[in-house]
């Protein structure tokens, strides 16, 4: 199962990243993340949460045994009955599912799930509304981005027709009464971590700059 991660350049900048389990960096997230959201110039923070929105989608194709982009090569893209099953997995806490790469379990627990909303079967943990719209909103833009890229050879007015309906189907499946929030707002509730880390640096014992350093202080 994929992994997500944050690594450190050689000048110390940060990037967060979907690798397999050898290491090896996932193409299309990693491409997504360069191209819409680094370029872009989202924070580090923004990138990490939005790559760990992709790591939900891609359990769902796991647990349902399908690979989306095999499938927009083919011309094949979500239906409406895929999107609400990706959405009710995205409300999904996935804390509480099974471990990594236990496919057979995770497409029981889906199957609970669903159930349960008809039924008296134990409830699972489920996740916040903002954050269950904000999963959703990544799922769009990365469907979008990436069904728009594998199928640019294809025919284009068409194409992209189909590829614009299906994002906006998804989108419709949010959950309503929510805005979506700003990109890097969970950024600006919080001081950079290069802050923290210099203010953590000064306040260690034994640093000159320490004004709590000397015992009259």
């Amino acid at each position: 199962m994929p992994m997500l991660s944050v690594h450190v350049l050689g000048e110390g900048e940060r990037v967060p990243m979907l690798h397999d389990e050898q290491g090896m960096p996932l193409f299309y997230p990693t491409l997504f993340a360069t191209s819409q959201l680094r370029n872009a110039g989202a924070a580090v923070n923004t990138i990490r949460n939005k790559l760990a929105d992709l790591l939900v989608l891609l359990r769902w194709e796991q647990a349902n045994g399908r690979d989306l982009i095999t499938e927009f090569r083919s011309g094949r893209f979500l239906s409406v009955a895929d999107i609400v099953s990706l959405r009710d997995f995205a409300k999904l806490d996935m804390r509480e599912l099974s471990s990594a790469g236990d496919g057979e379990k995770e497409r029981g627990v889906v199957v609970d799930f669903l159930e349960a909303r008809v039924s008296s079967s134990r409830a699972l943990a489920t996740i916040g509304g903002q954050q269950h719209f904000n999963r959703i909103s990544t799922f769009a833009d990365y469907l979008e981005f990436t069904a728009s890229v594998v199928t640019q050879h294809q025919n284009p007015s068409r194409t992209a027709q189909e590829i614009a309906r299906m994002a906006r189907t998804i989108r419709k499946h949010r959950p309503r009464g929510l805005a979506k929030q700003r990109a890097d707002e969970s950024d600006l509730r919080s001081p950079p971590s290069e802050l923290v880390e210099r203010f953590m640096a000064i306040g260690a014992e034994g640093n000159p700059r320490n004004p709590f350093r000397h015992p009259e202080v």
